[in-house]
């Protein structure tokens, strides 16, 4: 009887069991729209971090190979130039370090020297926005002899100095500052500068004033 008794309840119970439910289209739809509408506004932030990610890797590594084409003029107790173009392939910034005594400019694997990326270009100083860097904004004091995108020079005590003719004296102490555009989705100003001290220094332009 028991037996019975089952055998009449499991086909009920089989009519009771859920159907399979899925996403209707509506809500897929939904879906993809909120993650489109999240991507458009993530996107341009992270690509603004990457961009100024990227300008400061490549002036970061610039003031490097500065600082070190300095420390190559202490080292061997002379004179060094920083010498720079745009490759003609890739159109980047090149820059290389050569003893002033080297009259053969070709860079050579032993040079200090650096490739910048694509995006980063010299630029020729700025006017009206943003303002040039003044000696005052960069060393706190007033120097009359400044070198604007011109090729850095220093003496064999590591200090900038204007340029002499070979195997002459590299003594007359001056400052220089050299301006650089980053150009992608975004268009960012970058400085480098070095202060009559010989200290190497990087500049960024935030839309408002320049700051390290």
């Amino acid at each position: 009887m028991l037996r019975d008794r089952i055998s009449e309840l499991k086909p009920r119970a089989e009519t009771l069991q859920p159907a399979c439910v899925g996403f209707s289209l509506v809500e897929l739809m939904i879906v993809v729209a909120i993650a489109l509408i999240i991507a458009a506004i993530a996107i341009p932030a992270v690509t603004k971090t990457m961009d100024v990610y990227r300008t400061r890797g490549a002036m970061a590594n610039l003031a490097g190979m500065f600082q070190r084409c300095r420390l190559q003029g202490i080292k061997d107790d002379t004179s060094e130039r920083i010498l720079g173009f745009t490759t003609p392939s890739g159109g980047q910034p090149f820059f290389y370090c050569k003893d002033l005594a080297n009259q053969n400019n070709a860079a050579l694997s032993t040079d200090p020297q650096i490739l910048l990326i694509p995006q980063m270009s010299v630029a020729a100083a700025p006017q009206g926005t943003p303002p040039r860097l003044t000696p005052q904004r960069m060393w706190g004091a007033n120097f009359a002899n400044v070198g604007v995108d011109k090729d850095p020079f220093f003496n064999s005590r590591g200090l900038p100095c204007s340029a002499p003719v070979p195997n002459g004296a590299c003594s007359k102490i001056s400052g220089y500052v050299e301006y650089f555009k980053y150009t992608s989705q975004n268009t960012r100003w970058a400085a480098i500068s070095i202060s009559p001290a010989g200290r190497v220094q990087t500049w960024f332009w935030n839309g408002n004033s320049w700051g390290n």
